[in-house]
């Protein structure tokens, strides 16, 4: 099944691509006639579209994910109760604030690729679990100014 896009569900629903912008968005929704907003509604549901996560990602400059970097990825398997109690407190502290969890792992090919990875914008903070093997890796998120945690 090929993915619908934005123009598609506007050119549907009549409406141009900033209408259903604003109407997906919640935003200006006094300007917009409720007959009009309820037709775009039901056209994204009988077309099953979903916007797309990496256009508010550059609209707004966050992601909305937070990551978990765990230096010894099989921590939370081993399930002891002071790591369960650290994983069940990051799961919970991120479903209270909407935002889903990245896993990196630091069993990466090289530090590099993980440094890629963390670094390359696919979370908007970090959670370190775990000593960190390198300070490589602190040092590149301290320049960064990406939030890290360490625990």
């Amino acid at each position: 099944m090929r993915r619908i896009h934005s123009r598609e569900v506007a050119e549907a629903a009549g409406v141009s691509l900033s209408t259903l912008s604003k109407v997906l968005n919640g935003r200006e929704i006094d300007r917009i006639p409720e007959g009009t907003r309820q037709r775009v509604l039901q056209i994204v549901q009988d077309m099953n579209y979903v916007p797309r996560s990496q256009m508010r990602e550059l609209r707004t400059g966050r992601t909305g994910r937070i990551g978990v970097l765990l230096v010894t990825p099989f921590i939370f398997l081993k399930m002891d109760p002071y790591h369960q109690r650290i994983f069940d407190g990051i799961v919970a502290g991120a479903q209270r604030y909407g935002r889903n969890l990245v896993l990196y792992t630091a069993h990466m090919d090289t530090p590099e690729a993980l440094r890629r990875d963390v670094l390359g914008g696919s979370a908007d903070g970090v959670l370190l679990v775990g000593d960190v093997w390198t300070s490589s890796v602190q040092d590149d998120l301290h320049r960064s100014h990406i939030p890290a945690v360490y625990i």
